[in-house]
């Protein structure tokens, strides 16, 4: 799958899918309505805690997992439940849980669309916290979607050359 035959609505659905089962399955966290925003974007919105990373191969974009304050805390909390943490590592705890579930749902839907033989290959999730916007390039093609729950939102990115 090239990026020029990339199903851009349908890939950013199947991330969509595999972020609410994940939420629902594995965090017992219900998503209540999911929005697309297919139309492009010129400014990316940013929530209170946002993880993103680049993918190259078959796929050549950067994806991002924008959270709410209440929502991302509510993931850590979930994803940590049954470690020890200690006190001064909570916050960098919550910096890798964003990760960690970028990691897992793009691992996820990168490995049903792979062609046999090619791989993609994804760099190192980065997170940034309380960062505000970020501005589009006129080569780049941004299209989201937000999954509301009972917590706040999570808004997912995806940008790709045109």
């Amino acid at each position: 799958m090239s990026e020029e035959r990339l199903d851009a609505a349908g890939f950013l659905k199947a991330i969509a899918g595999r972020l609410d089962d994940f939420l629902k399955d594995e965090l017992a966290i219900e998503v209540s309505q999911t929005e697309y925003h297919l139309g492009d974007h010129n400014r990316i919105e940013l929530r209170y805690l946002t993880s993103l990373l680049g993918v190259k191969g078959q796929v050549q974009m950067f994806i991002l997992f924008s959270f709410d304050k209440l929502l991302i805390q509510h993931v850590y909390e979930a994803y940590t439940a049954e470690l020890t943490i200690e006190d001064d590592e909570k916050e960098l705890m919550m910096d890798e849980t964003s990760g960690d579930l970028l990691n897992i749902v793009i691992g996820n839907v990168l490995s049903t669309i792979s062609k046999k033989g090619k791989r993609n290959t994804v760099t190192p999730p980065l997170t940034l916290t309380d960062a505000k916007n970020l501005v589009r390039h006129r080569n780049a093609t941004v299209k989201s979607a937000d999954l509301l729950t009972a917590s706040g939102l999570v808004s997912i990115y995806c940008v790709w050359p045109k």
